[in-house]
């Protein structure tokens, strides 16, 4: 263009200079030396129209060139008009549509067969959302050229469509992401129940074909009796430490139901309330059994505690006949026995559950769900807390007796150690996972708020540098619809300094961090900018 101006320029002072030339020249001479003086005068002027002419001729070309080129721009422009207005009413349809879909997915159970169905149906709106997602960026970025046969509010229009559609959109991602995490901590939090339902149920089977075993062969001799008696005590004292986690598995049960809509649960209480019946059948089995062995001339009792020290099984009838000192010296060795089984059962009891711990602390899986686990894991600990102490204090009278009937200690002792150890790494090991389980969630949901406010935040910040004048109306609705988030604003920034507060809080949560008050600081900024536009000038009359 800058060419064709200098061209123009050029012969346009031609054309003045030649327009004076001619102006000047005089009539047609009287004689024969003036007519070919003035011919000469002529012949040149032709010659110079000649050689004008061409530049004439190209300045028309590039005219033309100038048009078309102007006239296939403009057909670009409308079409990439067109169809990013087309874009932006697909996405419209798309997101009514979501949303319609998303109102019939309010159901959450109430059972874990239909919270499986559920997630799989999630899953499915989920790569719906990340196939949409390529849209929804390409729409972010929108073009528009700005000439004379553009309206002046094409760009703030298109703008404002934008912004609507992202506000929707970022609902639903936030929708979707929050019903992910429901769902996947109901399912894990369900398959832990029904993991601990089936454990209990084969507990049961084995207790059951110990006592069908007793009632098949009924005890007659002395030491039968008296091994029979351990036996029924020590099933006692396991039935009544497995009690608490029936206890604990009913609460989790309506826990879980709570938390369905409509609140669920039931197929699992009804296996709850089938493994009752079995518990206090097995009980009454219990209570025929020692019936017999009372009948068989001993009391016994099924009710004892750890490190219970009284006697709980003695002679009445069978051996009124021998003496006080042996009947003294039975009891002794009973009980002994009896605290031995009763250490050696708490102490596989324990092991048991210290290494299924472990085993969980190797594998947590996502965050989320690791959250809901350890945080079970580590009020478990706890309840354990004073079962432990009970334990090492019956294993130190066990190390006594063995240093009093002069053996060496060390086996027992060693064992006792290095159980109190590693129930104390775990309680420390259990302490850390969950406080990092917990900062990865949070981090998690940190970067989620980020994002859907960060496009929000796009959105404003290229209307405000777009728009050469902003009007008094515009402004006010970017303002309003600004404060509508400014909240959620304020939280992100809130939580983010709760988050790097924390023990333990590392580089990447420092990076959070920065990158949130970074953002804060740019919508705040934006805000300020924005509020003073919105208000009408206010003018003061002086006398």
């Amino acid at each position: 263009m800058s060419l064709q101006q200098s061209q123009l320029e050029t012969l346009r002072e031609w054309l003045t200079s030649t327009e004076d030339r001619i102006s000047r020249m005089s009539k047609v001479g009287p004689d024969l030396t003036a007519l070919r003086n003035q011919l000469d005068v002529h012949s040149e002027l032709q010659q110079d129209l000649q050689n004008q002419q061409k530049v004439v001729d190209a300045l028309s070309n590039l005219v033309v060139v100038v048009d078309e080129t102007t006239a296939d721009n403009g057909n670009i422009h409308n079409k990439l008009m067109s169809l990013q207005q087309s874009q932006l009413e697909t996405l419209r349809e798309w997101l009514t549509s979501t949303e319609d879909r998303i109102s019939r997915m309010s159901k959450v159970g109430p059972d874990l067969t239909a919270l499986r169905n559920q997630l799989d149906v999630h899953s499915e709106l989920q790569q719906d959302l990340q196939n949409q997602q390529k849209v929804v960026d390409a729409l972010s970025n929108l073009v528009v050229v700005v000439d004379e046969t553009t309206a002046d509010n094409a760009y703030s229009q298109m703008e404002d469509q934008l912004t609507a559609l992202g506000e929707r959109w970022a609902h639903i991602c936030q929708w979707t992401e929050e019903r992910w995490s429901l769902l996947k901590g109901l399912i894990q939090q369900g398959g832990a129940i029904l993991d601990q339902v089936m454990w209990l149920q084969a507990w049961l089977d084995s207790k059951e074909t110990v006592l069908k075993n007793m009632e098949s062969e009924p005890a007659n001799e002395m030491g039968t009796i008296l091994e029979r008696i351990k036996q029924l005590q020590i099933l006692r004292q396991q039935m009544d430490a497995q009690h608490k986690r029936l206890d604990h598995l009913q609460d989790a049960i309506h826990e879980l139901g709570q938390k369905m809509n409509p609140p669920g649960g039931g197929e699992e209480l009804e296996k709850l309330e089938a493994l009752q019946d079995r518990w206090d059948a097995l009980l009454s089995i219990m209570d025929v059994q020692a019936q017999r062995i009372s009948n068989s001339g001993f009391e016994i009792s099924l009710t004892p505690c750890v490190g219970d020290s009284s006697e709980s099984v003695q002679t009445l009838q069978a051996w009124e006949s021998n003496t006080s000192s042996q009947d003294g010296q039975g009891s002794w060795k009973r009980r002994r026995v009896e605290k031995q089984v009763e250490l050696q059962s708490g102490l596989t009891d324990m092991e048991s559950w210290l290494n299924q711990t472990e085993r969980l602390l190797q594998d947590k899986g996502e965050p989320q769900d690791a959250v809901l686990l350890l945080e079970e894991a580590r009020s478990e600990w706890i309840e354990r807390k004073p079962h432990m102490t009970a334990l090492l204090s019956l294993g130190k009278t066990r190390v006594q007796e063995i240093i009093t009937d002069g053996g060496s200690p060390l086996t027992e002792e060693q064992k006792l150690v290095a159980l109190e150890k590693k129930f104390t790494a775990i309680g420390l090991q259990l302490d850390m996972a969950l406080e990092k389980a917990q900062r990865e969630v949070e981090l998690k949901a940190l970067s989620k708020e980020l994002t859907s406010l960060d496009l929000l935040f796009s959105g404003f910040s290229k209307w405000f540098a777009s728009t050469p004048n902003h009007s008094l109306e515009q402004c006010r609705v970017k303002v309003k619809s600004m404060k509508s988030h400014e909240e959620r604003v304020i939280k992100l920034g809130q939580r983010s300094k709760q988050l790097i507060a924390r023990p333990h809080a590392g580089q990447e949560e420092a990076d959070a961090d920065a990158n949130i008050q970074e953002f804060v600081t740019k919508w705040t900024t934006l805000m300020e900018k924005l509020i003073p536009k919105s208000e009408p000038n206010q003018y003061v009359f002086k006398n």
